[in-house]
């Protein structure tokens, strides 16, 4: 799923019910948000160093 990823939007995400869940920016690419079931959120973004698919974990 893709969408703004601002500060009301963050706030307004429902923890996951089974299984985390991934919603990326719609502005920048690469960057996304993952939501567990705790109502953690942490930001991720994808690099390709080299033609792989890597996910780099930003933080809370």
């Amino acid at each position: 799923m893709k969408q703004m990823l601002t500060t009301k939007s963050l706030d307004a995400m429902p923890r996951a019910t089974t299984k985390r869940y991934e919603v990326s920016d719609q502005k920048v690419n690469g960057l996304h948000v993952r939501v567990s079931t705790t109502g953690a959120k942490v930001f991720y973004t994808l690099v390709r160093p080299n033609g792989a698919r890597r996910r780099i974990k930003i933080g809370p």
